[in-house]
Parts: C-alpha cells; structure tokens; sequence
C-alpha cells in the first residue's frame, strides 16, 4: 500500500544515513509500526524548485511540475546495467515524520520531502547509445512486473 511504501522509504533512507545499504535491509511490521507522521497529513506541493550549477559553474535553478515537466534523472547504483535511472514524477509532498525508539529520549518530528514517482526503464527492442548515435527509448515499467515496483518515492536530493 501507498502507506507501507512510504514507511519503508523513510527506513531506508535511516538506513542509508547510519551508512549501511539500504537495499539489503528488511523492515519489520515493528519497524514500520515505529514511524509516526504527524497529524496523519501528508502536504501536497504542485512545484519543485531544484538548484543546482551548470557545467559553466554558474547557479542556477529548475522548476519541475508533474502536470508539465514531470521527467527526472537519477545515478543508478554501481553495479548496474546502465548509468541512470528514469523516472516521471506523480506527486510532490512533504511529511513530518517522527521515529519512536526504544530509548527513553524522543526524536522532534522532522521534514521529509519526497517524490511519488513511476519508473521508466530502457526499451530492450532499440537499440540507443553512443555506439548507434541514438538517445535511448524509454517505456513505463509495467505496473504488474513482479521483478521490480513501478512506483515509489524518491528523495529530491538525489535528482540530477
């Protein structure tokens, strides 16, 4: 559910900040159970704004709306058959979020942005690439493919 997959987003990226591989984790019903999002709200945004600096070093900023210009790019981890990750931006929002632990001091509610995105993957029936001088095709991950999730959220700091 749309709830789980969040969840285990955020727990991934706690696992990611302790620097440990969050792909190899497994997250727990109790795991989930301890992420308290305040107010059950979920703050929905129609624009993200990304800064960043041109190959000229100049800074400079991007808008991106999922009605107009919802495409993004992301590294792919190493190991991986090519080296970005594709995807369209469903929605923009922000959550605080808390993490209930076991030990006796309480963690303030903190600010996590995130993108619900679908993931595009690389046409296998084209052939793109510097070696054919074409861009490479791209095609929706099928919402039924068992082998990977179609859709799922994403940090906005890891967009290129």
């Amino acid at each position: 559910s749309f709830v789980t997959h969040l969840r285990d987003h955020v727990l991934a990226r706690e696992v990611f900040a302790r620097g440990e591989d969050p792909d190899a984790a497994e997250f727990s019903s109790t795991d989930r159970a301890n992420i308290v999002i305040l107010n059950n709200k979920i703050y929905w945004h129609h624009v993200l704004r990304v800064n960043f600096t041109t190959y000229d070093r100049h800074c400079t900023q991007d808008s991106i709306n999922p009605r107009t210009h919802a495409d993004i790019l992301l590294l792919a981890p190493p190991g991986s058959p090519h080296k970005y990750l594709y995807a369209r931006i469903i929605k923009i929002f922000h959550v605080y979020i808390h993490i209930a632990e076991s030990d006796a001091h309480t963690k303030p509610f903190e600010r996590y942005n995130m993108l619900f995105v679908q993931w595009f993957r690389l046409d296998s029936t084209f052939a793109g690439g510097f070696a054919t001088k074409r861009l490479y095709r791209l095609e929706f991950v099928p919402a039924d493919d068992a082998r990977s999730d179609a859709f799922s959220f994403v940090d906005p700091e890891d967009i290129i």
